[in-house]
């Protein structure tokens, strides 16, 4: 692991453009994660699905759980039932990527890669979205609470 650190602000896409240019192989696919966030699955099984379907970008797709309770209804507005955090109908970028070698040439020197390099990608069907298989851990960690609630659910001590 290298650490490198920007003089200056560049926001997500233009960190990581800055960070790819330290890359002891340039040449070769890389993956970055998200700071904020714990998970547990194969990055080999991920690099093997982003190489099967040849694409630029592969981001990992997560289900996260709602946080609250929900509130299954009947069609005339009849309580049915309550679903403690049940799982989300959508998913969400899960922070971890894998990226073809000549993906650093994509990104802005500076500003959002989400914003700009992905919806490109996308349009492109060069982006892909590789699912969590199911059991794996994932969790983003936002708050105090969050890193407690983590470190319960893996079983480590807090300290």
């Amino acid at each position: 692991v290298r650490t490198v650190v920007e003089t200056e602000p560049l926001g997500r896409g233009g960190g990581l453009k800055y960070a790819a240019a330290s890359l002891p192989h340039p040449d070769q696919p890389w993956y970055a994660t998200n700071g904020d966030i714990w998970t547990r699955f194969s990055l080999r099984e991920m690099a093997a699905f982003h190489a099967e379907r040849d694409a630029t970008a592969t981001l990992a797709l997560a289900r996260p759980r709602i946080p609250w309770g929900a509130v299954e209804t009947d069609e005339f507005g009849h309580v049915l039932d309550f679903i403690e955090s049940p799982p989300s109908p959508y998913l969400i970028n899960a922070g971890v990527y894998v990226f073809a070698a000549d993906f650093a040439s994509l990104l802005p020197e500076r500003g959002d890669h989400e914003r700009t390099t992905f919806p490109r990608l996308a349009r492109q069907r060069r982006l892909a979205g590789y699912p969590l298989p199911n059991g794996a851990y994932w969790r983003a960690i936002d708050t105090a609470k969050d890193l407690t609630e983590a470190a319960k659910e893996l079983g480590a001590q807090p300290r």
